[in-house]
């Protein structure tokens, strides 16, 4: 039974990857999901429909379900054809139950994966505890049900059952919201000796008591417009993850629905960072669709006050998210490249296989 003290979380892992090849139009993709276009993920922050790059949201059926939770068997998750998946072991000493799967296709060959799960923790942990104990959560690859799940999730998404799962390549990030049995006046009163076991959390430091002084600082001034608006929250950013904190239970605040918002701008900019890195060689193979996307992408990275002119919260995440994920510079060395590789001569080259060099 959920105590009025006790602190709920919940965690969400995103994950990017190649899709493959995967085309929009593959019929592969209707196996195990159901297939259709995630314009929600633009409209729900009024984001100017001439920039929109809309993925392909992939609903997982029944049948994907069964087949993610029997490769999770072996660390105690019950088959199931549908969510939640319940009472999975997320740390020796955690268990939550994940109820959200999703995978979005994004143009340039990118796969973005979220799952999500919750979990409360007993009132009789100490805040502090509570902060420690919660940093075991932060990284996907090491959670192994979880690890498994998103490896399951990147081969059903193209339609394949068996093989290659341990071969998937994965790059993730989490976004941590903690509900804190506090009411927003007492959590503001308690922000200062709450702020290194919460930048603990984020940068994944094990003891928030031998951290620097000034490391804390600079880690909060970094997102110090983030939490100008409110004394009851406080959001922490950096290209590892988030982390928010709130009052539990009934909250209003002025930032609404802020954590699910913030979470799906990080979809966009873990977008944005797979599509400049390009590792699957998508600028070589489709050159004019590349650039067209990446127009798109400039207008995102150089405008945020007027892609999101809307919110400036909404700004202000934003212009946080292209800082810790070096988006501009990503860009600059993305067009130069690009540039570079103009030439017929060097455009052969930029299309052979990786070892090129071996020639």
């Amino acid at each position: 039974m959920e105590e009025k003290s006790d602190v709920t979380v919940e965690i969400t892992w995103l994950a990017t990857t190649s899709a493959g090849g995967l085309q929009p139009n593959s019929r592969a993709l209707e196996r195990y999901s159901s297939p259709r276009p995630h314009e929600g993920l633009f409209s729900q922050h009024d984001i100017p429909r001439q920039l929109w790059v809309v993925p392909l949201s992939l609903a997982p059926r029944d049948g994907f379900h069964l087949l993610a939770t029997r490769a999770m068997a072996k660390y105690g998750v019950e088959e199931t054809k549908q969510l939640p998946y319940r009472n999975v072991q997320l740390s020796p000493t955690l268990r939550g139950e994940i109820h959200s799967v999703t995978a979005d296709l994004f143009p340039g060959d990118i796969l973005v994966l979220g799952v999500r799960a919750r979990l409360r923790l007993p009132a009789a942990v100490s805040l502090r505890q509570t902060f420690t104990s919660v940093q075991s959560l932060r990284s996907a690859k090491t959670i192994p049900p979880v690890d498994t799940l998103f490896r399951e999730m990147a081969m059903l998404a193209r339609g394949v059952k068996d093989g290659g799962r341990d071969s998937c390549r994965y790059e993730s990030f989490f976004a941590l919201s903690l509900g804190l049995p506090l009411e927003p006046l007492e959590l503001e009163r308690q922000t200062e000796n709450l702020n290194p076991d919460l930048v603990a959390a984020l940068i994944g430091s094990p003891s928030a008591e031998l951290l620097r002084p000034e490391l804390v600082e600079r880690v909060l001034s970094q997102s110090e417009d983030l939490n100008s608006k409110a004394v009851g929250e406080k959001l922490l950013i950096n290209r590892q993850g988030i982390a928010y904190v709130r009052p539990r239970g009934l909250y209003s605040g002025p930032h609404a629905n802020r954590y699910a918002r913030t979470r799906d701008l990080a979809k966009l900019a873990l977008y944005a960072r797979a599509f400049l890195r390009d590792d699957s060689g998508f600028s070589q193979s489709d050159g004019a669709f590349a650039e067209f996307i990446a127009s798109r992408l400039q207008q995102w990275i150089e405008y945020p006050m007027l892609v999101f002119e809307n919110s400036v919260s909404h700004t202000h995440t934003w212009e946080r998210l292209i800082e810790s994920f070096l988006l501009a510079d990503r860009l600059q060395a993305w067009s130069a490249l690009r540039t570079a590789e103009g030439s017929d001569e060097m455009h052969a080259y930029a299309r052979q296989q990786p070892d090129w060099w071996l020639k």
